[in-house]
Order: structure tokens, then sequence, then C-alpha cells
């Protein structure tokens, strides 16, 4: 099943997000799938994925599916400028391999969205709609 290796090379890629690894940011260490994040884990930070919808295309002939996939981050911040940029810097590092590891044609964040909540401590949250372009084996010919 390609969606589900492309979804697990996508949870790795982004489990690599901790500063060990060069990144600003430790959001790699909390991955979720398909859980909406609420503001209580900003504490230590989280992503989470959601793989709601697929589309299969006939494009030249060429049998793919196109996967939409909405990746979620989320942190605590007491500086939002900075902490939002490192983020999402942080985010389009880890998803800058367009072929997904070879198993994609190709890649791409197609938006961002950033957005703020004060409740006690300010968090910010990171959202990313992320679309992947693949062949689907079962339904070459």
């Amino acid at each position: 099943m390609k969606r589900l290796a492309i979804i697990t090379t996508i949870i790795n890629k982004l489990a690599t997000i901790t500063q060990i690894n060069g990144y600003h940011t430790n959001l790699g260490n909390n991955i979720f799938y398909f859980r909406d994040l609420d503001y209580e884990y900003g504490e230590t930070g989280a992503i989470s994925i959601i793989d709601s919808e697929e589309y299969s295309n006939d494009i030249n002939l060429n049998k793919t599916k196109q996967l939409n996939l909405s990746i979620e981050a989320i942190a605590f911040s007491e500086n939002t400028l900075l902490d939002s940029h490192n983020m999402l810097e942080d985010l389009e590092n880890a998803l800058s391999d367009e072929s997904v590891g070879g198993l994609a044609i190709k890649a791409t964040i197609e938006s961002s969205e950033k957005s703020i909540q004060t409740a006690g401590k300010t968090a910010i949250k990171i959202t990313l709609n992320y679309q992947i372009i693949y062949k689907d084996e079962r339904i070459q010919q």
C-alpha cells in the first residue's frame, strides 16, 4: 500500500525535527496521526498529520493519485514572531524532499497558515496543506 508507505515516510521525516538534528525546535518529539491538537500540547510542541482526502487522476494516460494532507504543529511561545517563523521553517525543511523518498512524483506545500491563541499562555499553531502526487501500482497497466 503506497499511501501507507508515503505517510510513514512523512512521519519519519517530521520526527527528525529536533534541535539535536540542527532544527530550531523539537516538534518531532511528539507526532500524532489524525488527532486534533488542543493547545495543551503546546507545552512540549507537537505535530499532527491528517490524511482525509485522496483523488484519482488520469493525466496523459498516466494513472495517478493525489493525496492531500493537513499537517498541524503547535507550541507555546513567548516570542511569536521568531518562534512561528522557526516552526514553519523546520516543517518546510523536513518536507523539502519533493519525491518523498522516491515514492512520489511530486510533493509540495500548497499553503500555510499561522494562528495564535492566548489563554494564559500564548500558543502558535501552524497548519500546512501538503499535496502529494504519486503513481499507484494497483491501477497501472
